[in-house]
């Protein structure tokens, strides 16, 4: 069936909505019952990032250049924890997934490997940070926010409250990027100033 911009290979739904794995002979998109492209990979080039942002929030190696540990939260297809794996052989990933589909997906579809240097928990992203955050779990070389839904961006990693948490995970050199995609302004500008 055709939908979006190609095929549909695959839709299955589960408590939160649809999930959708969509191709169009170049890319292969996950979407969450609408248009827009949760993530994407090319089948034949699985560690390179398609989408823009990816690569911008890859922009943090700049300034940690070989991370040792990185914590995703929001893995969707995995392009960012595919691209890590590929490019940093002696980097620990953990990855934090809202939804177990989304995870079987990563693995089926995107080529996600099972790899013992990816550590994923399928859990609430904002509740694992503080949990970790209480006891003083990890210190992170890299944490980076990806955490979407159907209709945008989880609002609560935004709160200052949840980047004080990341702050109290991140190394010493850590850095923090968040995907502040979306037409929301005021939102954007709010978790902006948080930032700042």
């Amino acid at each position: 069936m055709r939908k979006y911009h190609g095929t549909v290979i695959h839709r299955c739904k589960d408590s939160i909505g649809n999930i959708e794995v969509v191709d169009d002979g170049h890319t292969r998109s996950l979407h969450f019952g609408n248009a827009v492209r949760q993530s994407a990979m090319d089948p034949s080039r699985p560690q390179h990032l398609v989408l823009s942002y990816t690569r911008a929030m890859m922009g943090s190696l700049l300034f940690i250049p070989s991370p040792r540990k990185v914590l995703l939260i929001g893995l969707g297809s995995g392009s960012l924890a595919n691209f890590l794996l590929h490019h940093f052989p002696h980097c620990i990933i953990e990855a934090v997934e809202l939804r177990e589909l989304v995870v079987k997906l990563a693995h089926d579809y995107f080529l996600l490997p099972e790899d013992r240097r990816l550590i994923i928990h399928v859990a609430d992203g904002v509740g694992f940070v503080q949990r970790m955050a209480a006891v003083a779990a990890a210190s992170y070389d890299l944490i980076l926010i990806d955490a979407y839904d159907s209709a945008g961006m989880d609002e609560r990693t935004g709160e200052r409250l949840f980047i004080q948490y990341c702050y109290a995970l991140l190394a010493t050199e850590g850095i923090l990027a968040i995907n502040l995609w979306g037409r929301d302004q005021p939102n954007f500008n709010r978790v902006r100033r948080t930032l700042q």
